[in-house]
């Protein structure tokens, strides 16, 4: 018995066992016939028969390479497929439909602008940082030095789009009138689908205690632990920033909110230029999506990622 599961007596046979090793026995039975699947050996005359359970023909081999929603103890090669950062299933269950879903997560929501990449060869060996509130396409390039006043306090952010992928490597300033124990937050966070900040990121620390250009190169997860986080070209993201300490501020080589683009509705009396969070103060913001309260024409410091 190579495939047969339970042995039934039918008229003129008798069977020792329903399973398993069993005798049967002719009882009255003088031909015996081949049903679907069966093999009989020799297949007329009398003597012993070996009866057979054939291979069955026209069904999928188990080995194949399926695509399915869980793993399955009959099959031996099959891929689950999983949902990645930004995607989600609705499975309506047998006999329905599996719809696959972008929900923005992982950057990328509300911009379809490709950033210009001019950071590579000879450019950046010198000009390696890429300055997230000046690029296109929500900046521009209009920087004087500049209070804190507007982030002294409470985390303010603007979006960008990233002009090149990679590790992120860190942030970079250039401090004007340098602080005596001070330093800037800044923090990133996804962009959903309707290009507002949501998931918390990572964020970098940077001394604000030096005059020139200042650059940190450790970012740290919400539990201030150093992290490595992968960021993706042509993406918005958003950049959170407030000073660690208040009242001890610096002046920073700034972006002019003169000429910035502005973000969502007004009062018509100002330019809206930046998201500001009055639920959080002199921390970074790690709720998702982050609490901003406030639309308000402050300054943005002049930032720059590194990408490794």
């Amino acid at each position: 018995n190579t495939g047969v599961t339970s042995n039934v007596a039918g008229t003129g046979i008798s069977v020792s066992s329903a399973t398993g090793a069993s005798t049967i026995t002719n009882t009255g039975v003088t031909s015996l016939v081949a049903g679907t699947n069966i093999t009989l050996s020799p297949g007329s005359g009398v003597g012993d028969v070996t009866v057979t359970a054939a291979t069955p023909t026209g069904l999928a081999p188990n080995d194949a390479s399926y695509l399915t929603l869980g793993l399955d103890g009959d099959l031996t090669n099959e891929r689950v497929l999983t949902a990645g950062t930004g995607i989600s299933f609705t499975d309506t269950g047998p006999n329905g439909t599996l719809t696959v879903e972008a929900t923005g997560g992982g950057g990328g929501g509300g911009s379809g602008f490709i950033q210009p990449q001019t950071g590579s060869g000879a450019i950046a060996a010198s000009y390696n940082k890429f300055p997230i509130f000046t690029a296109a396409p929500y900046g521009n390039g209009d920087i004087n030095g500049i209070g804190v006043s507007a982030y002294n306090t409470n985390p303010c952010m603007r979006p960008f789009v990233l002009g090149e992928g990679g590790t992120w490597g860190g942030a970079a300033l250039w401090v004007d009138t340098a602080s005596t124990s001070n330093s800037l937050l800044i923090s990133l966070y996804e962009s959903d689908s309707d290009g507002m900040p949501t998931a918390f990121i990572g964020y970098c620390e940077v001394s604000t205690n030096a005059t020139g250009s200042v650059t940190q190169t450790t970012t740290l997860d919400s539990g201030g632990s150093s992290a490595s986080f992968t960021l993706t070209r042509d993406t918005q993201y958003w950049c959170s920033f407030v000073m660690k300490n208040t009242g001890d501020g610096p002046t920073l080589r700034s972006v002019n909110v003169d000429g910035i683009a502005g973000l969502g509705n007004s009062n018509m009396s100002k330019a809206s230029g930046v998201l500001r969070n009055t639920s959080v103060s002199n921390a970074i913001e790690t709720t998702n999506p982050p609490r901003n309260n406030q639309i308000i024409d402050g300054y943005s410091p002049h930032i720059g990622l590194l990408i490794n």
